[in-house]
């Protein structure tokens, strides 16, 4: 059982890393402002 959750754990750090990389892409190529989405990665990450 502790491996499942370890596992649902990484995929969730891996999730939201992904979602910071896609924000910077958005950012850097099409010149959006996306500082709401910034705010909620951050509590994501205090969350989990």
């Amino acid at each position: 059982m502790t491996g499942i959750s370890g596992d649902i754990i990484i995929d969730l750090e891996r999730l939201i890393d992904m979602a910071e990389d896609f924000i910077k892409i958005l950012e850097k190529d099409y010149g959006y402002d996306l500082e709401v989405s910034k705010d909620f990665i951050k509590k994501l990450k205090k969350r989990y």
